[in-house]
C-alpha cells in the first residue's frame, strides 16, 4: 500500500472541488495542497512516478488532474510536482473541449500494462 495519496478535497459542496491534496494514510495528515480558487473545480488527482525505478522515493514524481473553469469554460491538463507542499504547478495543458466533472483517470506503467497481455 502507498503511504500517501491523492484526492480532489472541497469546502463546499461535492460538485466544488476546488483543491488537490496528498494525504499521508499512515499518519492521518495532510502533505501538501494545491488550492485553484473559487470557480476552478477539480478532477480525482492522480500520482506518475518520474521514473520507472522501484526504489525512487514514493513522492518522486508528478501529481496530475483535470481542472474546469467555470467562469470561461475552458478546462485544463494540470502537472504538479509532488514533491512541493503546494504541490508547485510545472504545465497547464489547455484543452480543446470541456471535461466532464467526475472524469477519473489512472497512470500505468508500460511494463505493468504489457504484463497483463496475454
Amino acid at each position: 500500500m502507498d503511504r500517501v495519496t491523492e484526492e480532489a478535497t472541497e469546502e463546499k459542496a461535492v460538485e466544488e472541488t476546488t483543491m488537490a491534496d496528498q494525504i499521508d494514510r499512515l499518519h492521518s495528515t495532510l502533505v501538501a495542497r494545491r488550492d485553484f480558487g473559487p470557480g476552478c473545480f477539480v478532477g480525482e488527482p492522480f500520482f506518475v512516478p518520474d521514473n520507472v525505478n522501484e526504489d525512487s522515493k514514493e513522492d518522486n514524481g508528478y501529481v496530475v488532474c483535470y481542472m474546469h473553469k467555470e467562469d470561461s469554460g475552458e478546462s485544463q491538463f494540470v502537472v504538479m510536482d509532488a514533491w512541493s507542499s503546494e504541490l508547485d504547478i510545472i504545465t497547464e495543458v489547455r484543452l480543446p473541449g470541456r471535461v466532464p466533472y467526475g472524469f477519473h483517470g489512472l497512470f500505468v506503467m508500460q511494463a505493468k500494462l504489457l504484463s497483463q497481455q496475454q
